[in-house]
């Protein structure tokens, strides 16, 4: 990608123009059919990290600042949803009920639901498991993330 310095994380728009966070660059890049283009940039992002589409918004996770954004994908409006505290923002799926599953590097999993509200429904920081970008099952429940420490990969049912 012309002008790229550290791709991290990629989503998918239902229109098929997929975006792709730069966390070095403070960026987003966006590919539509054969066009690559960097689509938006600015310190409203410091290092976007884990990126996820949903509803017509890209969410946008921040390093440092722990900041979940959106952004519109019709006028590219961007508006902080919540400060999850600082941390490396990584991973991020939506879930059956529009709620938000976000990682913090970190060790933690948070639930943040479409008006703002923050659950922390697991953490891992005692036993300094990292959980960065996880797979989600929506049919059974089941967070699944590689941890870097332990070299190994864990499975985290949630209860609803």
């Amino acid at each position: 990608m012309p002008g790229a310095a550290f791709l991290n994380d990629i989503a998918l728009a239902d229109s098929g123009d997929i975006f792709v966070s730069d966390s070095r660059r403070g960026s987003i890049f966006r590919i539509s059919g054969e066009k690559v283009e960097e689509w938006l940039t600015g310190p409203a992002f410091g290092a976007p990290n884990g990126i996820c589409v949903l509803k017509g918004k890209l969410i946008v996770g921040t390093n440092g600042d722990g900041c979940l954004k959106t952004v519109d994908l019709e006028t590219k409006a961007v508006s902080t949803l919540v400060n999850l505290g600082q941390g490396i923002i990584d991973g991020i799926a939506s879930d059956p009920g529009g709620n938000l599953l976000v990682s913090h590097n970190e060790g933690r999993l948070f639930r943040v639901s479409p008006d703002g509200r923050v659950e922390t429904i697991l953490d891992t920081t005692a036993v300094r498991l990292n959980i960065a970008d996880f797979f989600y099952d929506p049919g059974l429940k089941i967070i699944v993330f590689p941890t870097f420490t332990e070299s190994r990969v864990a499975a985290f049912r949630l209860g609803r």
